[in-house]
């Protein structure tokens, strides 16, 4: 992860980072073909919704995101969806 600047929550990143590495466990975004849908043709296995933890901005933080509102924090609506049917395939 790149260096925050002073000030920024770095417990919040962490928690981010995690949780988005957690997501790519699971198989979001197009790990298992059940998110082809929402994936980022620029950032494979990353989500085009900015608000999602597993947009590939979480690995990248910007200053807006540092001050404004901080990192994602919590899986999206489509990202729960997925996992969903990611549960529902498994025996």
């Amino acid at each position: 992860m790149s260096r925050l600047p002073p000030g920024a929550n770095l417990g919040a990143f962490e928690a981010a980072a995690v949780l988005h590495e957690l997501g790519h466990l699971f198989g979001l975004v197009n790990g298992t073909g059940e998110g082809e849908d929402r994936e980022d043709k620029d950032h494979p296995r990353h989500a085009r919704d900015e608000d999602s933890v597993m947009h590939w901005a979480v690995e990248t933080p910007s200053l807006l995101n540092v001050f404004a509102s901080g990192p994602q924090s919590d899986f999206t609506g489509p990202n729960r969806c997925e996992m969903e049917r990611i549960c529902q395939r498994r025996p």
